[in-house]
């Protein structure tokens, strides 16, 4: 996840999305790099890649930019 003032106006040259691709691709892409994997739904590139490694159900929220805690600023 992206810090939404990184997104404003101005800020972007490019953005680029990688969301899931569709079965035949998967199934040509799988093909192609020689997976003996069977697609039956709609994945991402790093889901077939990696399909020996666990999925992460975790979903984690990271924060970029500056944060002033309240402790630190004078009154």
């Amino acid at each position: 996840m992206v810090d939404s003032t990184l997104l404003r106006k101005g800020r972007l040259i490019a953005k680029y999305e990688f969301g899931k691709l569709g079965i035949n691709r998967l199934q040509r892409l799988s093909n192609h790099f020689g997976l003996s994997t069977t697609i039956n739904e709609p994945m991402t590139i790093a889901e077939i890649a990696n399909k020996h490694e666990k999925k992460q159900h975790e979903e984690r929220v990271e924060v970029l930019g500056f944060r002033r805690s309240i402790e630190n600023v004078s009154l």
